[in-house]
């Protein structure tokens, strides 16, 4: 350090000595040392008196200015060393505080991987943004777990606002039923297309048993369904992509969690809205007043099939079991 203080000094006199204030503080020595040697060489002592006086003000006057710019010098990198040091705190801070913001708009808080059975933790987390929201819009292919939630969560200040694949349009089903291939190559189409029919029909009487498990529930069917399921709430965004080939092959596929302060909130929000709102959306209510023949008047127009009051017992019953496995599977029992 004492070196380095040496070293900077050097330099300070070097860059002073070549300065406009350094070229006049040498002619201020020049003149002091000429009056100095002026004064000896005067012999009458008035005179050399008075010159010498003034050759040692001059002379007394350039060390003190010379001592005064090295002490202001120092005092001022001082302080421009805290300034620059205060100024790059404040930009960290800063820039931090944008790392942060970008975290939250572009990155997810939690990452489920796929699996081939219900993940606990998936589970819980997403059953307890559930319960804490007073709304719930779901958008995917069918709506048997969407139902299984709202029952097993029992939030009964949540409206649920459903949007699936309208059944009675084909090619809606159409990348469905190309990845439920996918997943069995051994099996025949029409069995495949039968699995998938048994599934939305689970999934409209599963809606129907949840009725009284949250304030009401809108259910829309859209011709132009996405692969790709979104689960929003109050405080988060659940999505779960279909663009992995290894996710198709198993039933539960890789998930992101995302803030309600994320991009892609905001964006699904006003999708969501876009289909609610399309003139091929058929928009339809359960309520908990809802009776079984208002529900088998709403199954008709949505599946354009008919169903008898003994065929929605049989189809209650199975889809109660698929909620009690599902439960046992994910531990939200």
């Amino acid at each position: 350090m004492a070196a380095d203080n040496v070293t900077g000094r050097l330099k300070l006199l070097k860059q002073l000595f070549w300065s406009r204030a350094g070229i006049l503080l040498f002619g201020m020595t020049l003149l002091a040392v000429l009056g100095l040697i002026l004064a000896g060489v005067i012999e009458k002592d008035p005179l050399q008196a008075t010159v010498f006086a003034v050759a040692t003000g001059i002379l007394a006057s350039t060390v003190f200015t010379v001592a005064q710019l090295l002490v202001t010098a120092d005092i001022q990198g001082t302080v421009l060393a805290e300034t620059v040091t205060e100024s790059l705190e404040t930009a960290f801070v800063d820039l931090r505080s944008d790392i942060r913001n970008m975290d939250v708009a572009f990155l997810p808080t939690h990452t489920f991987g796929s699996s081939r059975q219900p993940d606990p933790g998936f589970n819980s987390l997403l059953t307890q943004d559930l319960r804490a929201s007073d709304f719930y819009y779901f958008r995917g292919l069918s709506s048997r777990h969407a139902a299984a939630r709202i029952m097993l969560a029992g939030n009964q200040d949540c409206e649920s606002h459903i949007i699936i694949a309208d059944p009675m349009d084909q090619a809606s089903l159409r990348s469905r039923l190309e990845i439920m291939a996918l997943r069995s190559p051994n099996r025949e189409l029409d069995e495949i297309i039968h699995e998938m029919n048994h599934q939305l029909q689970l999934g409209l009487v599963g809606l129907f048993c949840a009725r009284r498990s949250c304030a009401r529930i809108e259910l829309m069917t859209t011709p132009t369904p996405t692969l790709d399921r979104f689960e929003i709430f109050r405080d988060s965004i659940w999505v779960t992509l279909a663009d992995e080939a290894q996710d198709n092959l198993r039933d539960y596929r890789r998930t992101h969690r995302f803030q309600a302060q994320a991009m892609i909130y905001a964006m699904q929000r006003r999708d969501f809205r876009r289909v609610r709102g399309a003139e091929n959306t058929t928009r339809l209510e359960i309520r908990s007043t809802t009776t079984d023949r208002d529900f088998l008047d709403i199954y008709q127009a949505v599946a354009g099939a008919e169903i008898t009051i003994a065929e929605l017992r049989a189809l209650e019953g199975t889809f109660l079991r698929f909620k009690a496995s599902f439960a046992s599977a994910a531990k939200l029992e």
